[in-house]
């Protein structure tokens, strides 16, 4: 189920391997934006989702997806289908905006099906790593 973020729940997924190095210096940051959680009844967590309003017209979205999410995947799309769109409207924002990391195939899927498109390659954008940027227009 989704639910409101909790405080360090983002601390509490064993992050899939490609996000290893952000988790690490980013999960506490979940804390101070607006967030959800996808927590089973036994408040497993299994993904954090996040987003903050980078200026008057752009929103910065954020995630960080558990090893064993996958099977979950359905229940985000659906839930998020509906969230992004709405948040954009309600904030008069016309863009939004995700990076994933290049080799990140899950991610980039899950961005695609969440109407993101390819808008730019960030070579070396994190910790040598290379990164896309995916972009929603209202």
């Amino acid at each position: 189920m989704m639910r409101k973020y909790l405080k360090g729940d983002a601390q509490k997924i064993i992050v899939q391997p490609e996000q290893a190095d952000e988790a690490k210096l980013f999960a506490a940051c979940f804390d101070e934006i607006n967030a959800y959680t996808l927590a089973d009844e036994n408040n497993k967590i299994y993904a954090v989702f996040g987003w903050w309003q980078r200026n008057d017209i752009c929103g910065e979205c954020f995630a960080l997806l558990g090893q064993d999410c996958g099977k979950k995947l359905l229940h985000i799309i659906r839930f998020f289908k509906r969230e992004i769109p709405d948040v954009m409207q309600r904030y008069h924002l016309q863009y939004a905006f995700m990076t994933v990391k290049k080799n990140f195939i899950p991610a980039k899927r899950l961005a695609k099906l969440l109407g993101f498109s390819l808008a730019a390659d960030l070579p070396l954008f994190f910790n040598g790593s290379d990164y896309q940027l995916f972009e929603r227009k209202l």
